[in-house]
């Protein structure tokens, strides 16, 4: 019973959050600024950090509920990736770096339970945190609508998955 109350609030971070939620194409290429491509530039990386850091957990983690979410976490922050490196196509825009400061995840990997998922729990709240801060900054100074949209879609899903992820933390 707790486990199945579990994967419902999941189940709902995920839907409410906009997990799985494609984001809007970009608009015509004039119609963007320094402000979306570097925000572009800067996010593309911060998800591929993400998605390896929520792979991990999606292996690794104890809870049922902290793996779906995971698992929902690389699947979404794929498919964003996908299409932000098509707004930079569009927009005749250099790729973003490769390169990404992400967290440890040889020591993650390492950890034992129940500090891994101690450990996980800590590292995707810094990570999602990180993206907020970028939403924050598209939806301050950016000027192409649809990146724009795109950040308030982040900045909102990752805050309702912080939130989650705080509660779980704060159980273990």
């Amino acid at each position: 019973m707790l486990v199945r109350r579990a994967l419902a609030a999941a189940a709902a971070v995920l839907v409410l959050g906009g997990c799985g939620s494609e984001p809007p194409s970009p608009a015509p290429a004039s119609t963007f600024s320094q402000a979306d491509v570097t925000f572009v530039q800067a996010l593309l990386p911060q998800h591929r950090a993400g998605i390896a850091l929520a792979g991990v957990g999606a292996e690794r983690a104890s809870r049922p509920e902290l793996r779906t979410m995971a698992a929902a976490i690389v699947a979404t922050q794929r498919d964003e990736v996908a299409r932000m490196t098509e707004w930079l196509v569009v927009w005749k825009q250099a790729p973003a770096s490769e390169a990404a400061a992400g967290p440890d995840l040889a020591g993650l990997r390492a950890a034992g339970q129940p500090s891994f998922d101690k450990r996980f729990l800590s590292l995707l709240i810094e990570q999602q945190q990180a993206a907020v801060r970028l939403a924050q900054a598209e939806e301050a100074g950016g000027s192409n609508v649809n990146a724009r949209s795109f950040a308030t879609q982040v900045r909102l899903s990752r805050e309702a998955q912080i939130k989650q992820l705080r509660g779980w933390a704060s159980a273990t």
